[in-house]
């Protein structure tokens, strides 16, 4: 049987506390009969079928706090990749979506690095979002190049802003 007893510890509580602390003690009587009905449960089920080992659960990478966080210029770039590519991404698989989501951040991650910097390298820039396209099955070669040209003049133009405004001293 379980039993509860109030206990008070003046050294733990706050000048005139007056809290009181529940404590659960288990004799041995009720940890007995609580492995004697995990026992008896264990005997009535029927053994199972020789199955296949499952695949440990493996838990999802934590995302580091920082990533959560995005900057406006992030969120900016996100948007310019985004854009236009809201039909062709619903057609996608669910895996697929996770992995072309993930890809898109990293591009993105990537060009702000490279617009932090002050050196943007166009081509590298066009290279990175025509990587990230072909992920997409079965898109056209032509629409790939035209977007990823778009994206990039996009990009580009934001850039040049964007450092106006930090000559302007305007961030």
């Amino acid at each position: 049987m379980t039993e509860t007893k109030d206990l008070k510890d003046q050294s733990l509580l706050p000048e005139g506390g007056e809290e009181l602390f529940e404590v659960r003690v288990e004799t041995a009587e009720t940890l007995t009969s609580k492995e004697a009905t995990r026992d008896a449960t264990a005997e009535v089920q029927e053994p199972m079928a020789e199955q296949p080992a499952e695949a440990p659960h493996v838990s999802p990478v934590p995302v580091p706090p920082m990533a959560v966080e995005k900057d406006r210029l992030t969120k900016e770039i996100e948007e310019i990749l985004s854009n236009d590519l809201t039909d062709i991404y619903l057609t996608l698989s669910e895996d697929r979506k996770v992995a072309f989501r993930e890809k898109g951040e990293e591009v993105a991650v990537a060009i702000h690095d490279m617009m932090k910097t002050g050196k943007l390298k166009v081509q590298k820039v066009l290279e990175l979002i025509l990587e990230w396209l072909r992920l997409i099955p079965g898109i056209n070669k032509f629409f790939l190049e035209q977007e990823a040209k778009i994206k990039t003049d996009t990009i580009v133009h934001r850039w040049e802003e964007e450092s106006m405004r930090v000559d302007n001293g305007l961030v």
